[in-house]
């Protein structure tokens, strides 16, 4: 129980010093604003006394202003004085300038060299200062409005004819246009126009003056030697047996094997003068391992008077040819027979025949 009234008492002690220091710390804040309300009084104070001075002191100038313009003259042209700079005015009193004429150009410039071209009463830059070609087409309403003396150079267009004049230094002379077409030109007596029968006429006149054909033909004498020759070759080129007829025969394409092979019905001559071949070449696609391939050609089924080959497994792919000739007859039947093969036969067999029909 002592023990609770104890602390009880210590309690109480602790709430009354909290008390007191409050009331303190409230009296030091009263202090504090006051100061602050007594400086903004005092700046209020200084604040009021400069801005009197400033007007004093613009009051001052003004009356010195006054006083120095009362002193100074107007300036005129005899008589120094003040000179008050307005519009393109510029510079100081004492040394003014005149900025707004920079790059302007004097009145006594006007339509001279280097100057400016002046506008006449209507608002237009005059002739005399336009470059010739402006104006070298004058147009007047007819020939008799033409001035009384032209100028060289210049082109006149009389308006109600629309012809055109130029002046020849002494009067106007038309400037005759295009006719457009030779259709509006007058043919003449010695430069004729050619039609087509005057063309043709000219033609053939040309052509009959320079040879005239036999009624049998032209003969070989009335040929140049050249021609005489290039009709000669053509000739023989064109007659019987003389137009090449090369034949390839594709006997076999697989494995070979003896008999007719892959074309048993052959080949039938249709030419009306028969062929004669002068050679034949066989050639394989692959060669046999070993061993000879013979082969023959065959005129109507019989090898009598045909060529035929022993070709060694060496030659068969590069290919072996027989010089004939040999002659087949329009229908005759061309047959190409294998007649032996070699070990592990080879591939393909054709044979190249070279003639003329």
């Amino acid at each position: 129980m002592q023990a609770a009234v104890v602390a009880a008492e210590q309690a109480r002690d602790e709430a009354v010093a909290a008390r007191d220091q409050v009331v303190v710390d409230q009296t030091a804040l009263a202090d504090a604003v006051a100061d602050a309300e007594d400086a903004r009084d005092a700046a209020l104070g200084h604040a009021g006394t400069a801005q009197t001075a400033a007007g004093e002191a613009q009051t001052w100038a003004a009356a010195a202003e006054a006083v120095v313009i009362d002193q100074i003259p107007n300036a005129s042209a005899s008589t120094k004085g003040g000179l008050r700079l307005t519009g393109d005015l510029g510079g100081t009193w004492d040394a003014p300038t005149v900025p707004g004429l920079t790059g302007k150009q004097s009145t006594s410039e006007r339509n001279q060299p280097n100057g400016y071209a002046g506008l006449d009463g209507s608002g237009l830059v005059p002739a005399v200062l336009l470059p010739s070609y402006v104006d070298d087409v004058l147009e007047h309403a007819n020939l008799a409005g033409f001035p009384a003396t032209g100028s060289v150079g210049k082109i006149y267009v009389a308006l109600d004819t629309g012809r055109i004049y130029r002046w020849s230094g002494s009067a106007y002379v038309e400037i005759s246009a295009s006719p457009g077409s030779t259709d509006a030109v007058p043919e003449g007596s010695a430069n004729l126009y050619f039609t087509d029968a005057r063309a043709q006429a000219a033609t053939a006149a040309a052509i009959a003056a320079k040879y005239t054909k036999p009624a049998g033909g032209i003969p070989a004498a009335d040929l140049a030697a050249a021609v005489q020759t290039s009709l000669g070759k053509a000739d023989t080129a064109i007659q019987p047996g003389s137009q090449p007829y090369d034949v390839t025969f594709v006997a076999q394409s697989g494995t070979r094997k003896t008999g007719a092979g892959d074309v048993p019905l052959g080949l039938k001559i249709k030419r009306p003068t028969g062929v004669v071949f002068s050679e034949v070449t066989f050639r394989c696609e692959t060669a046999d391992a070993s061993g000879n391939l013979v082969v023959e050609v065959r005129k109507n089924g019989s090898a009598t008077g045909m060529p035929a080959a022993t070709i060694a497994a060496a030659s068969q792919v590069a290919g072996v040819t027989v010089t004939g000739p040999w002659s087949f007859a329009d229908g005759d039947v061309l047959t190409v027979h294998v007649t032996g093969v070699g070990t592990t036969p080879g591939k393909g067999l054709v044979a190249d025949f070279e003639g003329l029909a």
